[in-house]
């Protein structure tokens, strides 16, 4: 089955600003690998979206909340819901440094 991946701005907004970090420190060559890893966790879970590990969270907003890691930076994970069989709904991509509870807290759907 094809199923769409959708993000929202704030897991475009952590990508950014993850890909900005990782420029400061490691230069463009690490901002291509890192971008380009991301979107093959993209691909992945479009195609495996049950593969991913369930994520308890207290928001009820999340509820089958799943996360993935990105390969390469397996400190950074995806955070997805699947709401509906044919869409997959990216919800955050967080560094496991950052308080991702707290984060995922105040998300909304």
């Amino acid at each position: 089955m094809i199923r769409r991946l959708a993000d929202r701005p704030t897991a475009d907004r952590d990508v950014e600003e993850q890909a900005e970090f990782y420029g400061e420190d490691g230069g463009e060559e690490l901002v291509v690998r890192f971008l380009l890893a991301v979107d093959d966790a993209y691909n992945f879970i479009r195609e495996n979206p049950r593969s991913g590990a369930p994520h308890q969270v207290r928001n009820p907003r999340l509820q089958g909340l799943r996360s993935w890691a990105v390969s390469g930076f397996e400190d950074v994970r995806v955070y997805y819901l699947q709401p509906e069989e044919t869409l997959v709904r990216v919800v955050r991509v967080l560094h496991g440094k950052r308080d991702v509870e707290a984060i995922l807290r105040h998300e909304h759907r």
